[in-house]
């Protein structure tokens, strides 16, 4: 049995598919980044030992933050490093009003990655997708000055549409402080 092999990616040319490259050339290999592919890497392919003239593909993974999130399609995703810091400093929230916590620039959608918050008084915090009752995420009941914290992973929770805003409620009146984090895409 035959394995699938790789070819030389073209300058320019913006495919991920590789078959068929000869020793010595160099094949790079390129990512989605949601807008146009970036160069994630590069190899050269050396014979296989039956003599020919391919070498096997390998998982270009490599550690360019590339990571399995699996599901029906089986896809591959680029995994996200935090680079927006939103401080929400002593915010008064009615329950089933929300605040605004996080307004991310034209045209973009906030991906949240994490969070640290306490609240003032025993309530459960809800994140919203632009609009009261659209939760993202519900905490478990907190404690009255208790902190609660969650690391979303590398993938976290994405907004459904340009220019929403996230929304932080309370299921009691308190206060919340603390910081919320991701990215813009």
């Amino acid at each position: 049995m035959k394995i699938p092999h790789s070819q030389a990616i073209p300058d320019g040319t913006d495919s991920q598919a590789v078959k068929g490259a000869l020793p010595g050339a160099v094949v790079r290999l390129q990512g989605w980044n949601g807008t146009t592919f970036n160069r994630i890497g590069a190899f050269q392919p050396s014979v296989v030992a039956d003599g020919g003239a391919e070498s096997p593909i390998f998982l270009a993974v490599f550690n360019y933050n590339y990571g399995y999130i699996g599901g029906a399609s089986a896809l591959w995703a680029r995994q996200r490093m935090a680079n927006v810091f939103k401080i929400v400093a002593a915010v008064a929230i009615v329950a089933g009003t929300g605040a605004v916590v996080w307004t991310p620039a034209a045209s973009r959608k906030f991906r949240l990655l994490g969070y640290d918050l306490s609240v003032s008084a025993a309530a459960a915090l809800i994140f919203c997708d632009h609009v009261v009752g659209t939760p993202m995420l519900r905490s478990p009941l907190l404690a009255a000055a208790g902190v609660y914290g969650r690391d979303l992973g590398k993938f976290g929770l994405i907004s459904a549409t340009a220019n929403n805003v996230l929304r932080l409620d309370v299921s009691a009146n308190a206060t919340v402080t603390g910081s919320v984090w991701g990215v813009e895409e």
